[in-house]
Order: structure tokens, then sequence, then C-alpha cells
């Protein structure tokens, strides 16, 4: 089978970056037919479900007919429905299912017969996806802190010294995409996507949370260690005490 076709419409720039990276992943792993398609046609195409749903689209745009839908509901039940943040698995598993889908042989339909409308999806060229990147603001400042659990892959990495940069950060403290852009200067874009990279990829930990003390500095909210046996501890020294020793 020849390589096939994935397609976005009305993802966010950070997002259609994310998905070129995770099929360059997939083919680094093992084997996986699946390369990323600037413009139609597709074999099956990624969407922003909330898009979709707020703007529906012209019967003159080309269509794909296996789509995967990125929500933030919860959807865990939903067929070819994926919620934020998008995973790598579970990407992978639905590829694979159309992959298998497709490479299976099915009946001719017949000529007249009518494609259902929840089987397609019209999508645009992605120019808006380009403009989209250049009004992209800077992440917000309290968002969640995460930490390096292990180095990143050559295949994350690149060879990128930006890359190689943000992730040395990141394994000395729990940063977030603002942050970096701080400690870096790099562009929001150039660091949200590598955080996503890094999320997808299982590679992040959350900051240990804290509270703030009324009398004095943040209080780690880990629990404390147990108390010492002390009775214990006066009854064995009474007998060494007793034995003379």
């Amino acid at each position: 089978m020849s390589s096939l076709r994935l397609g976005t419409h009305a993802l966010l720039p950070t997002d259609v970056e994310l998905v070129r990276m995770l099929l360059r992943l997939y083919g680094i792993q093992g084997k996986c037919q699946w390369a990323y398609a600037e413009a139609p046609p597709y074999d099956a195409v990624l969407v922003e479900a909330s898009a979709l749903e707020a703007s529906p689209l012209p019967d003159t745009e080309p269509a794909a007919r296996h789509v995967l839908r990125l929500t933030r509901a919860d959807t865990a039940d939903a067929t070819d429905t994926l919620p934020r943040p998008l995973c790598a698995d579970r990407l992978r598993r639905w590829l694979d299912r159309v992959e298998n889908t497709l490479a299976s042989p099915s009946p001719a339909a017949p000529e007249s017969a009518p494609v259902p409308a929840t089987s397609s999806v019209h999508v645009h060229p992605p120019a808006q996806e380009a403009a989209a990147s250049e009004s992209m603001v800077l992440p917000p400042e309290d968002a969640p802190r995460f930490r390096l659990q292990r180095w990143p892959r050559q295949g994350i990495l690149r060879d990128d010294p930006g890359r190689i940069r943000m992730a040395t950060l990141l394994s000395r403290r729990a940063l977030n995409a603002h942050d970096l852009v701080s400690l870096t200067g790099f562009t929001p874009h150039q660091c949200q996507v590598f955080m996503q990279i890094l999320h997808a990829s299982s590679l992040l930990q959350a900051a240990v949370p804290v509270t703030q003390d009324a009398a004095g500095p943040a209080v780690s909210l880990q629990p404390p260690s147990p108390a010492k046996p002390r009775f214990t501890q006066g009854l064995i020294a009474g007998l060494r005490k007793r034995l003379g020793l």
C-alpha cells in the first residue's frame, strides 16, 4: 500500500505541528503508512469539532471519508472522537483502524448512491492555519507547570538547539509555556508546540502543589513523614542499660 494522507482542518498551529511530529515518530518506531498532507485529497482528516459545529462548510470543497474530531468534551466512548490533549497512543490506534479499513476490500457502491453527511467532511486548504500562527498570543502566566521526567528521544529533539535548550530548562525545574517564552525569548508558537509534543509523549510530570502558610513561606502538600516509635526505642534503651551494654 502506498503512503496514506492525513490532513487537518481548523486546528491551532500548535496542534498541526504536534500531528506532524507524531507521524514522524510513528515512522521511526515502526512501520507506518501515514504522512501529513498539506492539501486535499486526504485519506483521513483530523478536525476541530467546535469549528464544524459553528460554521458548516460549503459543498464545493474536497471531502475526506474518514474523520477524527478533536474536542474538549469528555468523549471517551464516542466513535471517531478524541478528547484534548491529543494522546499519541489513541491517535495511532485510530490511524491503524482506518488503515485496516482502507486495506480491506469492500463492495462497490451504486454509482448514484448518496454519501451520508456523517461519513465525510469538507476541508479547506491550510491557509487559515498559517494566518492563525501569526496571531498566536503569549500563553497564560498561571498555567500549570511541568517538569521533564526523562530526556526526550532524538526524534523529538531533532538536533534543534532551541528544543535542547527548552528540554534542559524543563529538566531542572517545573515550567509552563509562558515561562519558556520569558526564559528563552522564543515565540509562543515554538514553546507551546514543544510542550504539547512532550505531553503527548508522556514525558512531563506535574509540579508538586504547594499552599501558602499565613505565618511563613509556602508549605508542600506532600504527606508528613511517620512519627518515630519513641516507646519502642525507650524500651530497647532500658534493656541495654540493665545488661550493661
